[in-house]
Parts: C-alpha cells; sequence; structure tokens
C-alpha cells in the first residue's frame, strides 16, 4: 500500500462541552459509522479508562453531543479532565469540519486517512504524547486500512490490515512515482465487493502465490511494475458494475499499458515515470472519455501540519 498526493483537509478545534461534525460533502455521513467519530471515541474511552463508553451512542441527529451527555465522568475528583496518566486533557468538547477531497467508495482509503488523521491531531490536542506503536493499538479497533495512515508513505499490510510494515519508498530515480488516476462516477461500497468475492468463491487458498520481492519493486520502473500488479477484488467489482471493467478494458487500449482498480474500486488508475507522461495520459484519458482523471505523486513528501 502507498499514500499518494490527495488529501482531504480536517480542522479539529476545542468547543465546550460538546462534539460536532460537519462535512462539505452530502455523501458522508456524519454519525457513528464516520471513522472520525469513530477515532474520537476509541481515544477518549481509552484516555479516560472507558468513561466516554456512551460518547458514540450520544450522537443525535444533529451529529453534536451536548455537554450533558458527554458529562463529567471523564472528570477527576477536582473537576477537571485529566489524562490519568499523567498528561493533562481537555474534555471531549470538539468541532470538527471535514473537507472533503477524496471521493467516497473510491477505493482510495479517504474514510481511514481521516481517521488516523484525527488520532494524530487528538494526541497533540490533548497533550497525551502517547507513541505511534499506542495509537496504532487504537487504530485497530477503529478500520482496517487506519493502522496503515499511521505508518506511510509504503508499506506491506497483512492480516486484516493490522500487521504493517513499514519499506522504503519509491526512491530517488522516480520509478513509478506518477499516478493518473481515474474516477468512476459511481461509488463502489466496500461491504458489497467482499460479498460479491465470496459469492464468487474467489478467496481459495490455492488461489494465493508466494509474497513477491516487495522492496524490489519501489525500485522497478513502471513499465516492469505495471504487469506483476494483481487486484484480486477487481473480478468481484466488475461482476457489479460490468460497465467499470469494460473502461478499464478500454482505458488499458488507449494507454497501450496496464490499468488497474485501487483497493475495492472505483478508481482506477496506472502508473509512470516521469510527470509529463502520466499528465500527457491525463489529458488523452480526459479528451476520449467523460471521465475526471487527475495527475497524482506517488508516496509524497509532505509538511507536517501537526508541528508547524
Amino acid at each position: 500500500m502507498s499514500t499518494i498526493g490527495l488529501f482531504d483537509i480536517l480542522e479539529i478545534d476545542r468547543s465546550h462541552g460538546c462534539f460536532t461534525l460537519n462535512c462539505d460533502s452530502a455523501a458522508v455521513t456524519c454519525d457513528a459509522s464516520n471513522l472520525v467519530v469513530k477515532a474520537v471515541a476509541a481515544l477518549a474511552d481509552s484516555v479516560a479508562k472507558g468513561s466516554s463508553a456512551g460518547l458514540i451512542a450520544s450522537l443525535n441527529s444533529s451529529n453534536h453531543l451536548t455537554e450533558k451527555e458527554v458529562g463529567g465522568e471523564a472528570r477527576d475528583l477536582d473537576g477537571e479532565p485529566r489524562n490519568r496518566e499523567g498528561g493533562a486533557m481537555t474534555d471531549f468538547g470538539l468541532k470538527v469540519a471535514l473537507h472533503k477531497r477524496i471521493p467516497v467508495g473510491a477505493g482510495l482509503g479517504g474514510g481511514s486517512s481521516d481517521g488516523a488523521f484525527t488520532l494524530l491531531a487528538l494526541n497533540q490536542l490533548w497533550n497525551l504524547h502517547w507513541p505511534r506503536r499506542r495509537l496504532m493499538e487504537i487504530a485497530k479497533t477503529i478500520g482496517s486500512d487506519v493502522p496503515f495512515f499511521l505508518n506511510g508513505p509504503s508499506a506491506i499490510v497483512r492480516g486484516r490490515g493490522e500487521e504493517v510494515e513499514s519499506i522504503e519508498q519509491p526512491g530517488e530515480r522516480p520509478a513509478g512515482k506518477w499516478v493518473p488516476i481515474i474516477f468512476w462516477p459511481k461509488p463502489m461500497p466496500t461491504p458489497l465487493v467482499y460479498r460479491e468475492f465470496d459469492k464468487l468463491r474467489l478467496g481459495k487458498e490455492s488461489n494465493l502465490s508466494p509474497q513477491p520481492p516487495w522492496n524490489l519493486w519501489v525500485k522497478l520502473a513502471s513499465e516492469d511494475l505495471l504487469p506483476l500488479l494483481v487486484n484480486d477484488l477487481e473480478t468481484a467489482a466488475f461482476a457489479i458494475d460490468p460497465q467499470l471493467g469494460q473502461v478499464r478494458a478500454d482505458l488499458e487500449s488507449l494507454l497501450l499499458r496496464p490499468v488497474r482498480m485501487s483497493g475495492s474500486g472505483s478508481s482506477l488508475f496506472s502508473l509512470y515515470d516521469q510527470r509529463p507522461e502520466a499528465e500527457a495520459a491525463t489529458r488523452l484519458v480526459t479528451q476520449r472519455h467523460n471521465l475526471q482523471v487527475l495527475t497524482i505523486e506517488l508516496a509524497p513528501d509532505v509538511p507536517d501540519l501537526l508541528n508547524e
């Protein structure tokens, strides 16, 4: 797995006594299923030894908690909210604004990255100073891809997503560094893809191949790497939406190189070593198909906005 240079924007501020989450995209639910909400609740529960267990359950139709609902259970006897392991913390009052730039149901891990960033931000905002490995234990309970986003930009991910082994990102030689991402207008719900995968009996142990030399892959040029890439979920996704599979085939004929699906879909991508090549491919796809396409850097070096 690798990060890409496409980002949501999260603004997190303290607020008096209540928690609110608002998003500028109607496609995003701001209820208890949102990974930002899950991250807030999971970290708060861990800090307060379970005293905030009702935080998610108390979310009302306005997507916020009242001061009474957040309550004083997380406070010490002196009435002040405390981290009982030594560091100071706020109460659970937060005002969160999510500016969505990563499409929902695109197989790009947008919600998971939001959940991971929330953990990192609250670790600082609440003055916890917990090590990354401790946050990883919480991330595992939030979502399968959340641990990865605490360990990017490149990693080998096993199990349900909880086993993360950081590896070298694409090196100084720009091997496979630029990604035209083709956004399919229809979201692809991850649970639906996995149910179809099981229905088609694609998860046989005989289908598993030996682990490839991952550390060598990051040094390969795009023309050598692309033929090696396999996404076992493509068959299930294309069974759900045959048109997506046809578009993938058309794009391969147009670009004269492999095109793969990202995650459980519905985004498609290819790889190029040089940015001008990727931008030329982006223009070509845009001209031939009525689809949104962006040229995006793979595993970018980004500033740490939490510690500026």
